[in-house]
């Protein structure tokens, strides 16, 4: 969690950037509008973005983004992480809805893309933390 200094959000053409101070609370990027509901929110957010563990690997390597619903409007975080004098970004990109009523989301693990079943409660948790549309889903443009 203390590595985490920026979060962007991508969505529906608009982004909102988030950034971390050094006193460890959260606020809105200069340029960037919008509300933060709660920094402590967000702290847990990322702690548990952190955590993450796929509901199900559903996909690795050169995929059909379409027929998982991953569009280039859709929504999609950037999480920069601070590691020692270095910035690591690590990509978060939704898509649609799997069978099982869970979101598709892919990153790149090991150079490759890779699609997964995302845990749900983290998504709508994620959703109402970072500001994102009331009611969006992955994959809506």
């Amino acid at each position: 969690t203390n590595r985490t200094q920026r979060i962007t959000v991508r969505h529906r053409g608009a982004t909102r950037t988030l950034e971390r101070n050094p006193q460890g609370r959260w606020t809105l990027a200069t340029g960037t509008q919008g509300v933060i509901r709660s920094s402590e929110a967000i702290e847990e957010l990322t702690y548990r973005l952190g955590e993450l563990r796929a509901v199900w690997w559903t996909d690795r390597g050169e995929i059909n983004r379409a027929s998982y619903g991953l569009s280039n409007d859709g929504l999609h975080l950037l999480i920069d992480l601070k590691i020692g004098e270095r910035t690591q970004t690590l990509d978060l990109e939704f898509g649609g809805w799997a069978p099982s009523k869970f979101p598709y989301a892919l990153t790149i693990l090991e150079g490759q893309p890779v699609v997964f079943e995302f845990p749900l409660q983290l998504f709508w948790l994620l959703q109402r933390d970072l500001g994102i549309l009331p009611g969006a889903r992955p994959g809506e443009p």
